[in-house]
């Protein structure tokens, strides 16, 4: 079970490791276009969700959550691009007897330059990099018996839409399969959170539901890691190890980490 303390190490760690990797990397990097897959691909799996919303409460909420998403990759002559769209949902998030509904969505979409190569287990391992916006919602509702009589501390939201960077690397391994490993952060984000309505002991409300964030502000981060195999062309297969962490302290503190297993199934154009 991942707490607070290990998801932010994480991604303190995977921040070190997109920073530092940059710098060791040759020039060459014109095979990339073998391993950069074309088409269209569907991805489905579990993960463990903690949560913790200081809006409604103090308490963490945790527990698995169905991941499923949808994404898209093309080659250009210079550089490649993807498109995706990720949903997870539950039902009954759990804090011991209480429960809260939980939606999450992400939407986004990254261009990539490869910037270099390495040499990792005597095999070429192709780095690419390049600007990425996002798009993350999450909604709550928590699962109260008498919605009326809590009706502005029942519900939550909480937006970014983000601009940021995004760092793969492709590596083939023997036979026909490949290794693939992502970093993605936001930098700078437009960030927004459901009005208080119900005031603090002065009667003031939450001023604005919209902010201009740093990652300091509000953190959007993703990682992972996987093998990938072709199964016989154009068909690929896909298990990755995936974690997401996201951060907003400018108004009621939000956190949400998970991490989890993803199965995937392309189909390269």
């Amino acid at each position: 079970m991942l707490n607070y303390s290990v998801m932010r190490r994480f991604s303190a760690l995977s921040m070190v490791i997109f920073a530092s990797s940059i710098p060791v990397m040759a020039q060459d990097s014109t095979n990339y276009e073998q391993l950069f897959d074309n088409g269209l691909a569907i991805h489905g799996g579990v993960s463990f969700l903690a949560l913790k919303d200081e809006y409604i409460s103090n308490e963490v909420y945790s527990g698995t959550v169905p991941y499923f998403s949808i994404s898209w990759s093309r080659q250009h002559e210079a550089y490649g691009d993807r498109v995706w769209l990720e949903y997870e949902y539950t039902p009954d998030l759990m804090n011991y007897n209480i429960s809260a509904e939980i939606t999450q969505l992400r939407m986004g979409v990254a261009f990539l330059y490869p910037i270099g190569q390495t040499v990792i287990l005597s095999k070429a391992a192709y780095f690419l990099l390049g600007p990425s916006p996002q798009l993350f919602l999450h909604f709550r509702s928590e699962n109260i018996a008498d919605a009326d009589e809590s009706i502005f501390n029942a519900y939550s939201a909480a937006m970014l839409l983000s601009g940021g960077v995004r760092l793969e690397a492709l590596c083939s391994l023997s036979g026909d399969f490949q290794l693939y490993a992502m970093a993605q952060t936001n930098i700078l984000s437009l960030g927004g959170r459901m009005p208080n309505m119900v005031g603090n002991e002065e009667g003031e409300t939450t001023a604005s539901p919209l902010k201009l964030l740093t990652l300091f502000s509000g953190l959007d981060a993703e990682g992972e890691i996987g093998i990938h195999y072709m199964v016989a062309p154009p068909i690929f297969v896909a298990a990755d190890y995936r974690f997401e962490f996201t951060r907003i302290n400018a108004w009621n503190l939000f956190i949400s980490g998970n991490d989890g297993f993803i199965l995937s199934v392309s189909y390269d154009l």
